[in-house]
């Protein structure tokens, strides 16, 4: 199993947990913009996935059923998907729980099945050198063509990067 999103922005919520700054800001070291990646790929093939928000809806299950603190149902449901379902999909699309630009995946691999996804040559990227480019995710006003790593996470995410002592 292994999870991935359509825009940087969401991936990164999603991995520093977003909610953690409901509070205010969370100051971070400046090293883990060096030591922490942004990685992308290459589709190989077709890729098809269950979309769980519509899954839902269709079987009248509430939204916070699979958005909340407890993951145990969301577990069974995606137990249960792949048990029943993985040789025909590739993994379910969600919303990201943690800032809801664009959609997040959970993917499975089958034996046997061709891999869906490879990585870009030179697609491991710091975010201490990741340069965003999607003007969708820009706040009002931003007059730059891109975001670096560490704009997003103090912009966007509520980070605020703090310089190593000397």
């Amino acid at each position: 199993m292994w999870y991935a999103a359509d825009s940087s922005l969401t991936a990164a919520a999603e991995a520093y947990g977003r909610l953690l700054h409901l509070g205010g800001p969370v100051n971070y070291p400046e090293k883990v913009l060096h030591q922490h990646y942004m990685c992308s790929i290459d589709v190989n093939r077709t890729v098809k996935v269950i979309d769980i928000v519509g899954l839902c809806q269709l079987l009248h299950i509430p939204p916070d059923s699979v958005e909340n603190e407890n993951y145990t149902f969301t577990q069974w449901l995606m137990s249960y998907l792949h048990t029943h379902f993985g040789s025909d999909f590739d993994g379910i699309s969600y919303s990201g729980r943690h800032y809801r630009y664009k959609r997040c995946y959970a993917f499975w691999e089958m034996p046997g099945k061709p891999p869906a996804f490879t990585d870009t040559p030179g697609g491991m990227v710091p975010y201490a050198s990741f340069r965003e480019t999607d003007t969708g995710i820009f706040p009002v006003g931003w007059h730059g063509t891109f975001m670096t790593g560490e704009e997003m996470f103090e912009e966007l995410l509520n980070f605020r990067i703090m310089p190593e002592p000397k």
